[in-house]
């Protein structure tokens, strides 16, 4: 039944011309084999189900669930001619034909396989559609209690058509009856993964095109499809595609290829048990290991080590609870657990309101695996931790004791045992455990890898994760060709000698055993385990682990933590001198030298790793104390300028005024904020701010947040260390500006998640006709934009990202997508906090400004005036007459400089001839130019910067609590470089970015390409522009021109570009600006609807109900029939 439903199902899937579609799309003929398994006995290519990246799947494969759950009953059963795998293997290939049997674990192969890839893959964010609902989807296929019928079933599925599948693996027309397809599977992980030009292997089809060609038309698969209307008569190679884009995803990827390599080899059916007290044995046994590691992460109760029997299988909890009853008829499950606690755990009283708590033994840590496959990856992190560490061995070379990194893996049925030596001794799975070690231990780190394949790889990221999982692989490894002997005349039946494997062409007279296994793969030349000549002359695999043995790898680009892994690097070196004479000369001749040189940087390798441990709990305070200096740096420039500008004349310090909307940032006890903007930057503009005296800041001004928000990393808002800034400012001036650009950048935000939505527009659906009178509503999507509540700065959620990066609770999907790290809500943006006065919220009054009225006022004006407490709400007109933009219409004395600003009117001159600052300097005249995106960038700054007397008070507190020793602004004075853009706005611009992406690609994917491009929606007019410009480049078949160059014909100027790019972030400002009022008018939206459903059932306005609904959504109540929300009145 399920040989009938996979060849009815395979034809579904159809190869795809790849001229004719995206590489997402594309699903290939066949699938080509790395050059280093087409060297070791393979073909060049191989014939597989045609499967695209977006093909779309299901966790749930009932049939082939069903054959798993037989198979684990006949492993059950002692191998003969009657029953048994060997004896189904048979019936299989006599019953169905090669071709048919060929076809059958095919299916068996992929379709598990292509569910594990696919799990794999939404791990590493890959799949971000469902969002969370995909990844609890995964956690349920791959994690207790479901992952027995799910994950576990589809490994075994695989291992088992890995027995079966040898047909065309190799160029011989018949397979060898001791072949396995271990190449068919390595290989086809990596591409089902996406990782195998990253994991640096080249395909064997652009190396051997000959045989290429001979191999499809002998058949042994598919030749590529070409599109229909193709005339090109080129030969068309296989190719592969990768989902990810950049060097994270890549890792995460290249993590789980090995995992799952790791478990395929680890995990395999046990021996048949001889009767039933072997069986009860073997029972006892499993449920041990499955205690120890669950114990490993932590203490845990009783009831909570019941579940790793949702794990084991019915006839092992049968068994143990046969035998616990024995021991307590009423509780036969406790009572079989509590007798193997007693033999792994001690336990731990706790309070009277807590359970007993169970902890493991030291001596159970023998037996823990760092891939054990039935707990989290969570777990492992956490076990890691607690997991002993080698005993310090002062006399060895390795400055610890040698000891494994895993346990030996448990004895296997003997059909299935075969794949330990056939998986660590496959060509291909070695290139890539030989590229991890190189990657991070390799001592030539400048060398050029331009040239390079996957040199991605390369690049400065690094995981611990991928090393330590190499280091496993070798290890089973290491024990697997420990058992072979030199006597075994079958010995490729054993494992070992199928195509792919480096035994493939041995042509001794005796079996390879572990030596022969060190000098294959430990000892041989870089360049025949990867198959690339640009590794002739690196490092073997021995000396990479001798580095990352002694001391983690000082000499190396990477530096590992965890001693384990360096302990288990050391046995594996020590394991190889004792079986070869080559690595014992490799190895022992510099371990004295070694020796000398771990205790020679004892002391500075401890202190260098003492500080990488700490950095992650260190760069909290350390971007807050950075931003902090930034800030301070910007007040002593912000003085200078003002000492500056108090010390000129009357003559020489007038100057062109913009004014600011008053009490903004302060009120009567403030100063507006500045622009300063160099004559170099802004084209010969003068200051366009008015300069003042700041006079003794009473109190901090009324702001519009009362509580200003902390961050929940660092638990500081602005307040720096004032001893650690004290101590900074002893350095030269130089140092304080290499680090001023860096600290600038760091920024207070709210965390947020944006995601389009069409709730507010009528729901989702097909989107209306163009014609349609609901198109500009329904047309396109909106953006919403959610917050959690809580802030943190912009470099303590990157430093944050970065440590918790790699942890399986943390990874969401997304690469820009990440949880809180306080309330674990899906988030992904920060939303900058601009601090700014109760003013904005309140009615303007009629006395906010006061203007100069003739030439003899006093040369910097009051512009800033607290209004009278009676004073009524002014009419427009009373307003428009009180503020600087109605001047030009009042008075002659101010013109308007036709951009953003006013001029103070001089006799004969014009707005494009206005002296630049002084009359004396009549000789430089102001030339008007468009406004840049510096600029923009410059006005942001000064809006969104925290006001100075408001980090003043901030300091003052801390200096306070620091016992009041300060120190004296004035105490170092240095000149600060002008920044760019300042942390808000750095953060505010990937804020706009966001938007504009999300909501570009959400329309995309409603509207289609082509309904897109006949109306691309509101501000996207630099989209709208780059198509219709490309259209002739398109139907040219030429690439097309990015935006702004596509418009004009001629090279831009630096400033023309810098117009066109603050068109951009206009553009994209607006889209801003309506994501959070379609997000208001959503919140107002349910906040009635709320309100509505609580008084129609029938609760009073005095109702605790109606009062959480009131006050979670900050309003006074509803009215006009509950249409109408009226918000509180700010005070």
């Amino acid at each position: 039944g399920v040989f009938a439903w996979q060849k009815k199902e395979m034809h579904l899937y159809q190869a795809t011309p790849l001229q004719s579609t995206e590489q997402h799309k594309f699903a290939p003929g066949s699938l080509p084999f790395s050059t280093v398994s087409a060297s070791n006995g393979t073909a060049v290519a191989m014939h597989h189900l045609p499967v695209a990246q977006n093909t779309s799947f299901s966790f749930h494969l009932p049939l082939h669930r069903f054959i798993a759950g037989c198979l684990r009953e006949l492993c059950l059963r002692r191998d003969d001619a009657l029953s048994g795998i060997s004896s189904l293997l048979q019936r299989l290939s006599i019953g169905l034909g090669d071709k048919d049997c060929d076809h059958l674990f095919l299916g068996l192969m992929e379709f598990p396989l292509l569910i594990v890839s696919r799990a794999a893959q939404v791990r590493a964010g890959l799949w971000r559609r469902n969002g969370a609902g995909l990844s609890d989807q995964v956690l349920n296929y791959s994690e207790p209690p479901f992952c027995r019928t799910m994950r576990d079933a589809d490994l075994l599925l695989v291992q088992f058509s890995v027995l079966g599948r040898t047909l065309n693996q190799s160029p011989n027309s018949t397979p060898q009856a001791t072949d396995v397809g271990m190449a068919f599977f390595v290989n086809l992980l990596l591409h089902r993964l996406g990782v195998f030009e990253f994991c640096g292997l080249r395909r064997a089809p652009d190396e051997f095109i000959s045989r290429y060609v001979e191999e499809t038309e002998k058949g042994l698969y598919t030749a590529e499809p070409k599109a229909k209307d193709s005339s090109s008569s080129d030969l068309v190679l296989p190719s592969s595609y990768s989902p990810a884009n950049d060097q994270a995803s890549f890792l995460v990827l290249l993590e789980e290829f090995l995992y799952c390599i790791i478990i395929f080899t680890s995990e395999l059916p046990q021996v048949a048990p001889s009767d039933r007290n072997k069986h009860t044995e073997q029972a006892r046994q499993r449920l041990h290991r499955e205690v120890v590691h669950r114990l490993a992460s932590g203490p845990k109760t009783h009831s909570e080590l019941l579940e790793v029997h949702h794990v084991m299988s019915h006839w092992d909890n049968l068994l143990l609870s046969e035998e616990g009853k024995l021991i307590n008829p009423d509780d036969a499950t406790g009572a079989a657990l509590g007798k193997v606690l007693e033999e792994v755990a001690d336990r731990k009283s706790s309070s009277k309101l807590e359970a007993d708590k169970w902890g493991i033994k030291r001596d159970a840590w023998k037996i823990y695996d760092p891939s054990f496959h039935h707990i989290s990856l969570r777990m492992h992190q956490t076990a890691a931790e607690n997991r002993p560490k080698p005993v310090v061995d002062k006399a060895s070379p390795w400055g610890q004791t040698a000891q494994p990194y895993v346990p030996e893996p448990p004895e296997a049925h003997p059909i299935f045992d075969r794949l330990r030596r056939d998986a660590t001794s496959d060509a291909a799975t070695l290139a890539v455990a030989y590229r991890v070690l190189h990657m991070h231990m390799r001592e030539k780190t400048d060398r050029d890898t331009s040239h390079l394949p996957g040199r991605l790889a390369y690049d400065k990221d690094k995981s611990e994760t991928a090393l330590a999982r190499a280091v496993h692989l070798l290890t089973l490894g290491v024990y697997a060709w420990t058992k072979s002997s030199r006597s075994d005349d079958y010995w490729r039946g054993h494992g070992g000698g199928s195509p792919g494997s480096i035994f493939y062409d041995w042509g001794g007279n005796v079996a390879p055993v572990l030596s022969d296994w060190v000098e294959a793969v430990l000892l041989a030349d870089p360049a025949i385990v990867t198959g690339t000549e640009w590794y002739r002359g690196e490092e073997n695999l021995l000396t990479l682990l001798r580095r990352l043995a002694i001391a983690g790898g000082e000499a190396g680009s990477f530096t590992a933590q965890d001693v384990c892994v360096s302990g288990g690097a050391a046995w594996i070196c020590e394991t190889a001198a004792k079986h070869s004479f080559a690595a014992k000369d490799l190895v022992r001749p510099r371990l004295k030298d070694a020796n000398a040189s771990s205790k020679k940087m004892s002391l500075a390798e401890r202190q260098r790793r003492s500080r990488e441990k700490a950095m992650a709990m260190m760069r909290a305070a350390q971007s807050n104390f950075a931003g902090m200096n930034a800030a301070e740096l910007g007040e002593k420039e912000d003085e200078a300028v003002e000492d500056s500008s108090n010390t000129q004349s009357p003559e020489t310090s007038s100057s062109p005024h913009r004014p600011v909307r008053a009490t903004s940032f302060g009120s009567t006890y403030s100063t507006t904020s500045s622009i300063q903007t160099s004559g170099s930057e802004a084209g010969g503009l003068p200051s366009t701010v008015m300069m003042e005296s700041e006079p003794e800041v009473a109190a901090v001004p009324p702001r519009l947040l009362k509580e200003r928000p902390r961050c929940i990393i660092c638990s500081e808002f602005e307040v720096m260390d004032t001893a650690s800034v004290q101590k900074e400012h002893a350095e030269d001036g130089e140092g304080m500006r290499k680090r001023s650009k860096k600290r600038a950048e760091n920024a207070l935000g709210f965390v947020g998640y944006i995601q389009p939505s069409t709730v507010l527009k009528g729901g989702g659906g097909p989107p209306p006709d163009l014609g349609s009178p609901l198109s500009p509503v329904r047309e396109f999507v909106g953006n919403h934009v959610a917050l959690c509540g809580h802030a943190v700065h912009s470099e303590c959620c990157e430093s944050y990202l970065a440590t918790v990066s790699q942890r399986e609770d943390r990874v969401i999907g997304k690469r820009d997508e990440f949880k809180c790290p306080l309330c674990q809500r899906l988030s992904n943006c920060l939303v900058p906090f601009i601090d700014v006065g109760s003013d904005w919220v309140q009615p303007p009054t009629n006395s906010l400004y006061c203007l100069p009225t003739s030439d003899s006022e006093t040369e910097q004006e009051k512009m800033v005036v607290d209004p009278p407490a009676s004073a009524p709400p002014p009419d427009l007109g009373q307003f428009l007459s009180s503020t600087p933009w109605w001047v030009s219409r009042t008075s002659s004395n101010v013109i308007w400089d036709g951009q953003s600003g006013f001029l103070q009117q001089s006799s004969g001159l014009s707005p494009e001839s206005t002296p630049e600052s002084s009359p004396h300097k009549s000789g430089r005249r102001r030339v008007r130019r468009p406004l840049t995106k510096k600029d923009l960038y410059a006005a942001w700054n000064a809006m969104m910067r925290t006001p100075r007397f408001v980090r003043k008070r901030l300091r003052s507190r801390a200096s306070q609590t620091d016992g009041g020793s300060g120190y004296g602004r004035d105490d170092h004075p240095h000149n600060s470089e002008p920044e760019e853009s300042s942390g808000e706005t750095v953060v505010w611009r990937r804020f706009m970015d966001q938007v504009s992406d999300l909501s570009y690609r959400a329309d995309s994917k409603r509207l289609g390409d082509e309904h897109l491009h006949d109306l691309f929606g509101e501000f996207r007019h630099y989209v709208v522009e780059k198509y219709a410009y490309n259209m002739a480049n398109r139907f040219a078949g030429g690439e097309p021109t990015e935006w702004p160059f596509c418009v004009f014909n001629e090279p831009l100027s630096d400033q023309r570009r810098q117009e066109m790019s603050r068109e951009k972030i206009l553009s994209k400002l607006l889209l801003a600006i309506q994501a959070f009022t379609y997000s208001c008018c959503c919140e107002a939206f349910e906040a009635k609807r709320a309100y509505r459903k609580s008084m129609e059932s029938g609760r009073s306005k005095s109702d605790s109900a109606l009062d959480s609904v009131l006050s979670k959504f900050g309003i006074a109540g509803v009215t006009c029939g509950g249409e109408v929300a009226m918000p509180h009145r700010w005070k």
